[in-house]
């Protein structure tokens, strides 16, 4: 229903998710078939006020340095990630996944995820990549892309995810949910997935490899509000032969809270980033930034998460790593001083 009038606002991509925050949400599980989320205008007011808290949430947002080194590797250059449920396939589960993203200044989108099959990590790469926000957003804006996530681990699986999203905003006003009255932007989302799966006979103990392949249509309705991460509100449904079900409703609550993480985390300041030279590198390289380092640690692992150099560096801004001997691959260098913690990413070629 219309409501008196207001402002418009516009959502930018420091007003989305980021790493280092943890989202408390809100959800219902019961009675939420008869939940319309489709009606929008401009200037609309949507009254969620009855909405009921059947469980509490937290949702995980982690700065790229607290994810595994091999998924640093695996997708160089995001900064954030989202801690995610396993999934369980029946003959096939994955475990400990983290949803990898980069928030940049244009666009949020999803890289793809990491996890564990059988205990062996297993990164699931979306490129071309999902856009999941164009920034910055405001009333009537549309777009759409094409991504497609694929992984496979030899002798065990193959898979494929092929999606199609279409964005519309759709909508803007107040919102009101049990946690309050918000100006916001309603994004409506429109998500075609198909998913393919090629599982190889050491797990299925068939003489043949089992493939089939998943259809999947959902519709994503996010309430957006500044400086707010997660969305204010969020209502999913799913389309199936038997119609339209909603499948998720959840909320930020009143006792939300957004601390942003200590230890170590990606660093913004331009002349404070550390570069390496030459990468690729044969003999040797350095590290180095425009200011000294006071003290720092510099660790540098292999694409299978093993240390295989360490150094120490005092008063000095740069550090020389002898490259002649380590085999031709990728590396993770792992800085972490005082002022700074971050990766970079080494090739080795000899």
């Amino acid at each position: 229903m219309s409501s008196t009038i207001m402002a418009q606002i516009t959502i930018q991509n420091n007003d989305v998710q980021t790493g280092g925050n943890i989202y408390e949400l809100s959800s219902q599980k019961n009675n939420i078939a008869s939940i319309d989320p489709t009606p929008t205008d401009t200037n609309y007011y949507w009254d969620y006020s009855f909405l009921t808290n059947d469980a509490t949430i937290e949702d995980t947002f982690l700065v790229s340095s607290k994810v595994p080194l091999a998924y640093n590797l695996y997708f160089f250059g995001f900064n954030t990630a989202q801690n995610a449920a396993d999934l369980n396939l029946g003959i096939l589960s994955i475990t400990k996944i983290c949803n990898i993203y980069k928030n940049a200044s244009t666009k949020y989108d999803f890289w793809g995820y990491g996890g564990q099959v059988s205990g062996v990590p297993a990164p699931f790469y979306c490129n071309p990549h999902d856009v999941i926000y164009n920034f910055p957003m405001h009333y009537n804006n549309h777009d759409s892309c094409d991504s497609k996530t694929t992984a496979s681990v030899p002798g065990l699986f193959s898979y494929s995810q092929y999606r199609h999203r279409v964005n519309y905003v759709d909508g803007w006003g107040k919102l009101r949910t049990p946690k309050g009255i918000f100006n916001c932007l309603r994004l409506k989302s429109i998500v075609n997935d198909m998913d393919s799966f090629k599982v190889d006979t050491s797990l299925t103990h068939l003489p043949f490899a089992l493939s089939f392949g998943i259809p999947a249509h959902s519709v994503e309705y996010k309430w957006l509000v500044n400086g707010q991460g997660d969305p204010m509100l969020q209502i999913n449904q799913t389309n199936a032969f038997t119609g339209t079900t909603t499948s998720l409703v959840r909320w930020q609550n009143d006792s939300t809270y957004i601390p942003v993480q200590t230890g170590i985390s990606n660093i913004s300041n331009d002349n404070q980033s550390a570069t390496v030279y030459p990468n690729p590198s044969n003999l040797f390289c350095s590290v180095f930034r425009a200011e000294e380092w006071t003290k720092a640690s510099i660790k540098v692992y292999d694409i299978l998460g093993k240390m295989i150099y360490n150094q120490i560096i005092q008063n000095t801004p740069v550090a020389y790593l002898p490259t002649y001997n380590w085999a031709n691959g990728i590396y993770c260098i792992h800085i972490e001083s005082a002022s700074q913690n971050e990766n970079l990413k080494l090739v080795v070629q000899h």
